[in-house]
């Protein structure tokens, strides 16, 4: 196993309050899946649900954008809830790319604070 990368990313849920309040459709079909939408709006607090998938979204870009020559959609990068811990899932050409180049495990680290989110993302490859 070796790092391929590590990606960081902050948030400010603020600004995902008022994606939150204009309801799907817009950003939310740019940025999210339908499983992403429906978690987030179904979360007590479905702005920081918002604001922490997309700081995932963006820390696992970096751990792996380096890698890829193509521009990214958002939506092929799926982060979802589950038992208390985030999951990715690449979709469409970055999970072609990711296969391509090893990657095995998308280890996510977020924390909440001060109306931030901050996600930290390892990126790796599994056993030699």
């Amino acid at each position: 196993m070796s790092v391929i990368g590590v990606g960081m990313d902050v948030a400010d849920t603020r600004r995902f309050d008022r994606l939150v309040r204009r309801g799907p459709g817009g950003l939310w079909a740019h940025w999210y899946t339908e499983a992403e939408v429906r978690e987030c709006l179904a979360h007590d607090q479905p702005a920081t649900a918002a604001a922490t998938r997309f700081a995932v979204k963006e820390a696992s870009y970096k751990a792996l954008g380096a890698r890829f020559a193509h521009e990214v959609r958002w939506r092929d990068i799926e982060v979802l809830e589950r038992e208390a811990a985030w999951r990715v899932v690449l979709h469409g050409e970055m999970g072609v790319a990711a296969a391509a180049v090893g990657l095995a495990w998308l280890h996510v680290s977020t924390c909440r604070t001060g109306g931030r989110v901050v996600a930290t993302v390892i990126a790796e490859t599994g056993p030699d």
